[in-house]
């Protein structure tokens, strides 16, 4: 099946793949890369320089590490170094954020919810009604007539 010019015009319009055949779309990746770690490394420095302004050095020394690290191997080589330096401490923080949802949110849960709502529970209070009865005819809530009822609609609360 042959394909018109106009069509091959079309899809060029869309995507320009040609172009991004000789390197040039890996060249502009590199670029954005270097720039992400560059990011990256500049705050983490900034973040050590005020650790170390507020006299922590041990830690301002690890978030230095990590920074002149990231921003020297987003330089060096930003699709391979930078690449699998920045996955391992995605995966490191996954796993960090994983420990502590496990070690705060699971005692809060059955420390803190659990009781309340088991007080809740024992309380013979419904406010909402949501008790459901089958000698009850109908659940639906009669409401008082009122006089008002063009003004309150104008102005419900």
């Amino acid at each position: 099946m042959a394909v018109s010019a106009g069509r091959r015009e079309a899809a060029m319009a869309i995507w320009p793949w040609r172009a991004s055949v000789g390197g040039t779309a890996r060249a502009d990746a590199a670029g954005a890369l270097r720039m992400h770690g560059v990011t990256r490394g500049g705050i983490a420095l900034a973040v050590a320089s005020g650790f170390w302004f507020l006299r922590h050095p041990a830690m301002a020394t690890v978030v230095a590490v990590i920074g002149g690290t990231t921003l020297l191997a987003a330089l060096v080589s930003p699709h391979v170094v930078y690449a699998r330096f920045s996955a391992a401490m995605e995966a490191f923080a996954r796993g960090v954020g994983t420990v502590l949802t496990y070690l705060f949110l699971v005692p809060i849960y059955f420390l803190i919810i659990t009781p309340f709502g088991l007080l809740m529970r024992r309380g013979s209070r419904d406010p909402l009604h949501r008790t459901w009865s089958a000698q009850t005819p109908s659940f639906w809530t009669t409401r008082p007539a009122t006089d008002d009822a063009p003004e309150r609609r104008k102005r419900p609360f």
